[in-house]
């Protein structure tokens, strides 16, 4: 069986609102499901994207008052179109 660790985010904060665990593995935060985000694992390609979709992700949420609220499954997405949407109006 493989082995993994559980991050004990009460352990940093005991409001948990305004955290995220972000991660490539869910079940390092098992207890607490509404604060991940699971990213996908970086296998060393230098053209890997996610930390980018991360970031625009992370800045459109900053404002959020709970983030353990917000629908986080399709995060990447909704990184991409404010991308998109961001580079349309640069243009």
């Amino acid at each position: 069986k493989d082995q993994y660790c559980v991050k004990r985010l009460r352990k940093v904060r005991k409001d948990l609102s305004r955290v995220l665990a972000v991660d490539d593995c869910s079940s390092t935060y098992e207890d607490n499901y509404g604060n991940g985000i699971l990213i996908g694992s970086f296998d060393g390609d230098e053209q890997d994207g996610e930390l980018m979709l991360l970031t625009a992700y992370l800045v459109h949420i900053v404002d959020a008052p709970d983030f353990r609220k917000l629908e986080k499954r399709s995060w990447r997405e909704r990184a991409q179109a404010l991308l998109v949407g961001f580079q349309g109006r640069r243009s």
